[in-house]
């Protein structure tokens, strides 16, 4: 857990690839303890640096490859730091009309869990989601991020297997 924190204030720090390692280091610990939780968290610590270290299309993978794994934990904080970063790779790879998909799903999770985004992560989403929604449209946009609050966040999780064309 504290290599998970590590990763973390490495992130806020602007030092994504620090972040990157002590999230591997996380892993590696928590695997080799036989901790599934903490490897399933360590590795969404990781795709979430590589989001920061703009790296989306691994961070996009990664993160899929996670879904099955965070949905079977029942952990649904979990999962809304999962569509955040979901929404960022989204964002990063173009894939707009997923992103507010997503966005929408993830914001209306943390309304629910009454689960706020620390500010740092607040700042980054921002930037991340500013360029998707100039490059889908007011309309287009409003109405991807409306639908993606209909989701639940399994739902949500799934859809980002299958990016939406902008």
């Amino acid at each position: 857990m504290v290599l998970h924190q590590l990763a973390l204030l490495a992130m806020d720090r602007g030092e994504p690839e620090s972040a990157i390692a002590h999230a591997d280091e996380a892993v590696a610990l928590s695997a080799q303890v036989q901790d599934s939780h903490g490897v399933i968290a360590g590795r969404l610590y990781l795709a979430t640096a590589m989001v920061h270290a703009a790296r989306p299309a691994e961070a996009h993978e990664l993160m899929c490859s996670l879904i099955d794994d965070i949905v079977q934990t029942g952990d649904v904080d979990l999962a809304a730091e999962a569509l955040d970063d979901l929404t960022q790779a989204a964002a990063g790879l173009d894939f707009d009309l997923q992103t507010a998909h997503l966005s929408g799903a993830a914001d209306r999770l943390r309304e629910q869990r009454q689960l706020p985004r620390p500010p740092p992560e607040v700042r980054h989403l921002e930037r991340s989601l500013g360029p998707a929604r100039h490059r889908v449209g007011g309309a287009a946009w409003d109405a991807g991020y409306s639908a993606g609050r209909r989701l639940s966040h399994v739902e949500a999780l799934n859809l980002a297997r299958q990016p939406l064309d902008s």
